[in-house]
């Protein structure tokens, strides 16, 4: 590595740019930075040196500090500190958000290849937030069962994305109209190709951040019902048409899902046992049972969902890499999301009905036998937990596997009189 920095060095002094306006020239020769420069931004791109692309890029024109948000996005992806991996992601919008306002500069913005640039910026942006800024909201969410995450936080940032989708699809279709009109200067300008390719990763993201969009805020909500049936829309047309196996049958999960939340159950059942009997990828296959669970869930078919979960989390996940290791989380949240299924079934019946208090206790036994798992389970269940008791208790209104979870809670965060309370009250209890 100090090797490869000292040789970096010599390189970045040998590429310094001469001072410009932070402009870019009307004329688009500056549009491609010199063949030796585009391959050195490119391999720290790749190793997530944004830092470094930003000095190599003094004096360029405001175009190529798409280069540092590329870089920033790609450090923010593989970083594992929390903190850091949001900064990086901050500092990425914010670059791609200052290329793409560039489109606001008349003597800037104007012929086909900076339409298509401002149109795949806006795109790259988008799949950013979509595909890893949001993960870990999403994920909460998931986990949580929409009980506990940032719906502020993960609403703007999906919001922003719909945004970013929808005027880049405004533009790509301009020019797939004049692409038809005048193929021969596309092709020699090529670009041709790009734009399909953008089209089609446009239309496929577009519907998953509509139908997320649909699924996070209430039924009742203004534009829900438009956003599902744009979206279910989409899906469809996209998996009768590809020709990709996996791009396919991820819009056919889509559509199950997109069903689901039109409360259209049936449709919802086929469309994902059709991914769950497909060639599609164990990652896509996973997810589609784990949905179709949710969907037997939300047709009040709790045993069937219940079936589905215990068939999930029955399979292993070691061997899990590459594109199937998304599979991993689909299995490991499956007898969370079972446990819950029995305080849902729970809730169609009042709080007298015989019924109620038997389908009470599996949801306690089986939330319990998670939290004693250790690790993550703890904290996970006591989201559930605390859904169940309806308000927020003190610690003598615990329970003894709850007062165990919060214990341990409070130690990590370093309250360890509160955390001795809690050992003291548990202790003090008497024994079954």
């Amino acid at each position: 590595m100090k090797a490869f920095l000292r040789q970096l060095s010599l390189l970045l002094a040998a590429f310094a740019m001469p001072a410009t306006s932070s402009i870019a020239a009307a004329d688009d020769s500056s549009d491609r930075l010199p063949a030796e420069q585009r391959r050195l931004v490119a391999g720290l791109i790749q190793r997530g040196m944004p830092e470094l692309v930003e000095e190599l890029l003094v004096g360029a024109p405001t175009m190529h500090r798409v280069h540092i948000a590329r870089a920033y996005a790609n450090a923010a992806v593989s970083e594992k500190a929390p903190e850091s991996r949001e900064h990086m992601f901050t500092r990425a919008a914010e670059e791609y958000r200052r290329v793409i306002d560039l489109a606001a500069d008349p003597s800037w913005y104007r012929g086909e290849r900076r339409r298509l640039n401002i149109a795949q910026w806006r795109v790259e942006l988008a799949d950013m937030i979509l595909r890893y800024w949001i993960a870990v909201d999403l994920d909460q969410y998931e986990i949580t069962s929409g009980l506990r995450y940032d719906s502020e936080r993960l609403t703007q940032r999906l919001e922003e994305a719909e945004g970013l989708y929808l005027k880049a699809g405004t533009t790509l279709d301009d020019l797939d109209i004049d692409l038809r009109t005048n193929e021969r200067k596309f092709l020699l300008l090529g670009i041709a190709d790009q734009i399909q390719i953008l089209i089609d990763q446009q239309r496929l993201n577009l519907a998953w951040t509509r139908l997320y969009l649909s699924m996070i805020v209430p039924e009742d909500a203004p534009g829900r019902a438009e956003r599902i049936a744009e979206s279910l829309l989409e899906f469809d047309n996209i998996s009768r048409i590809a020709d990709e196996i996996e791009r396919k049958y991820q819009a056919l999960l889509g559509a199950g899902i997109a069903l689901r939340e039109a409360k259209r159950y049936a449709e919802s059942f086929s469309a994902l046992e059709s991914v769950i009997n497909s060639a599609a990828s164990i990652a896509t296959t996973a997810r589609a049972e784990y949905e179709l669970a949710r969907s037997y869930f939300a047709a009040r078919n709790y045993a069937e969902g219940r079936r589905m979960l215990e068939r999930l989390a029955s399979r292993s996940t070691k061997r899990l890499r590459g594109k199937n290791a998304g599979a991993a989380f689909y299995i490991r949240v499956a007898p969370l999301i079972s446990a819950y299924s029995f305080l849902s079934e729970a809730r169609q019946y009042e709080a007298t009905d015989a019924r109620r208090l038997p389908l009470e206790q599996s949801a306690r036994s089986a939330f319990e036998a998670l939290a004693a798992q250790g690790g993550s389970w703890p904290r996970m269940v006591q989201v559930y937990l605390d859904s169940m008791a309806g308000a927020k208790r003190t610690l003598e209104e615990l329970t003894d596997i709850e007062l165990v979870i919060a214990a341990g809670d409070l130690m990590n965060k370093e309250d360890f009189t509160k955390a001795e309370t809690a050992w003291r009250l548990l202790l003090d209890r008497p024994k079954a």
